[in-house]
């Protein structure tokens, strides 16, 4: 899929496009590999929200459209919903311009890489004692 800068496509519904052949795609057949999916430009989402519904683009949203944050929420879950079957493993409202907003992501996402390592490393040695390992289901997790 070819993503087009022009002013008639709905940029969010181009980006669910790719994101869902991308989770169709031959070369991503590894569902255990988590996907980080970053939700950037929150403040220019932001803005926008506060004079057009996101419901306008999307009926199925029964959200207060002046909740700027319900919106992001609704849109994670349809992101988490076309990788179904997928294991993403969390979701962040980013914007580049905010070198706080930025550092703060990066941490969570290095820690976040850090405990799911040890965490494997833990379900390893759980396997070799009790033969099977648990697991985690994949709930919406959005950090602002």
């Amino acid at each position: 899929m070819t993503i087009t800068e022009n002013n008639s496509t709905n940029r969010l519904e181009e980006s669910l496009g790719v994101l869902s052949e991308v989770s169709g795609s031959k070369f991503v057949n590894d569902k255990e590999i988590p996907f980080i999916v970053f939700l950037n430009k929150f403040d220019l989402y932001k803005a926008k929200a506060a004079y057009v519904p996101l419901s306008d683009y999307f009926p199925e949203y029964k959200g207060d459209a002046s909740d700027w944050e319900e919106g992001i929420r609704f849109i994670g879950n349809m992101i988490h919903n076309r990788f179904e079957g997928f294991r993403i493993a969390n979701t962040y409202v980013t914007n580049g311009l905010d070198t706080r907003n930025c550092s703060r992501v990066f941490q969570s996402i290095y820690d976040e890489i850090l405990l799911d390592n040890l965490s494997s490393l833990s379900a390893l040695s759980r396997t070799t004692s009790s033969g099977s390992a648990a697991s985690e289901p994949n709930e919406v997790q959005i950090t602002f």
